[in-house]
């Protein structure tokens, strides 16, 4: 049997030993939409799949029911009724039918014990602030309602979102990133002033860029989540993973400039590398902050919000022009889920209901921004 994955890892199709084609996988803004399967003259089914984008139920190309699955948190003790026309399920991850394990790329998880079978790099994300990140085996913070992790290294936002009685929406959004740094060269910066560094950095991110505002009649509610490793060196910090390469200085590192990012190559925004930048190791709380809305995707804005420029004008925590900004690809999907008609005609005077439940998800990070 063999497999043909796209650039981000998604399998596309499997073909068995004599080259026939199996199945196919459709997906769309890095969701899984449909299967095709039986080879040449086959069916499309298409997924139903939950906030997490496991999916719950199949139908066919006609509409008609044809199979649900049911399972808990970890994607443990699945069960499915009906066909079952591909093996993707947990979080649209593949399980494999022999070991039982889920594929999420660079690890294999077990839904049984809600565990990957080997551990992550343990530079890639923990934190001495963070105990649930120090368990390498553990899947997503040990938190698989909230939390998903596409390719078994980092976990991503999740955005779910409710109406109430009232027909008011209530929107949940979890945001995450990785930063390392490390001392620049002729800094003399310690290990333990990075250390410390790191918790400044990781505090003041997170106090800033958690609170609720209210945008287009939808309140939504916000909690960030960042992991600060320490690097011995620029190099180690490249390789470490990390969305983000930060180099501390002990002062400015360019006059009257407290921090700043390097332009990124179009070699390094089509290879994924993380942005880099250097910053004053004594302001790290002041300048972490602001440069975390350039991670968000948000250039310099005036006013008093943390996208400004000028130290004096920033508050101490982002305003609700500043989350707007920041989570735009998340209040984007709920805009239109908001402003879908209720009711939607369908073949043979059917109407569509719009669901009361909105879900979605997209990675934190802006690597063809630069922080300024």
């Amino acid at each position: 049997m063999d497999f043909l994955y796209d650039l981000t890892g998604h399998e596309l199709a499997e073909v068995s030993s004599t080259g026939g084609w199996n199945r196919g996988e459709v997906y769309a803004g890095g969701k899984h939409l449909a299967t095709y399967s039986g080879g040449k003259g086959g069916t499309t089914y298409f997924i139903h799949a939950d906030w997490l984008g496991s999916e719950r139920a199949r139908t066919t190309a006609a509409g008609a029911a044809y199979e649900t699955c049911t399972s808990l948190p970890f994607g443990d003790w699945l069960t499915c009724t009906g066909g079952d026309p591909s093996p993707m399920h947990f979080t649209a991850k593949e399980r494999d039918s022999e070991s039982g394990l889920d594929n999420f790329g660079a690890r294999y998880d077990s839904s049984s014990m809600g565990r990957f079978m080997s551990p992550d790099a343990f530079y890639k994300d923990s934190h001495v602030g963070d105990p649930q990140s120090w368990n390498e085996y553990a899947y997503a913070r040990n938190n698989p309602l909230r939390y998903v992790d596409p390719t078994g290294e980092n976990a991503t936002v999740s955005t779910s979102c409710t109406t109430d009685a009232n027909n008011h929406q209530t929107c949940n959004v979890n945001i995450s990133a990785s930063i390392a740094i490390y001392a620049a060269p002729g800094s003399n910066l310690t290990p333990d002033q990075l250390n410390q560094a790191a918790g400044t950095i990781q505090n003041s991110i997170q106090n800033a860029w958690t609170g609720s505002f209210n945008q287009d009649g939808v309140t939504y509610n916000v909690t960030t989540q960042v992991s600060v490793s320490v690097a011995g060196s620029q190099d180690a910090s490249m390789s470490s993973g990390a969305q983000n390469v930060i180099g501390m200085t002990n002062g400015p590192p360019m006059a009257g400039v407290g921090a700043y990012v390097n332009p990124k190559s179009v070699c390094s925004a089509l290879t994924g590398k993380p942005d880099t930048g250097m910053m004053d190791i004594n302001s790290a709380d002041n300048y972490a902050k602001h440069e975390f809305t350039h991670l968000l995707g948000t250039d310099d804005k005036p006013g008093a919000v943390l996208s400004d420029t000028n130290p004096g004008m920033r508050p101490g925590s982002a305003t609700a022009q500043d989350f707007g900004w920041g989570i735009r690809e998340a209040t984007s999907g709920v805009s239109s889920w908001v402003h879908t008609p209720q009711y939607r005609p369908m073949r043979y005077g059917e109407m569509w209901e719009k669901p009361s439940t909105y879900s979605g998800q997209t990675t934190v990070g802006a690597p063809v921004f630069w922080w300024k």
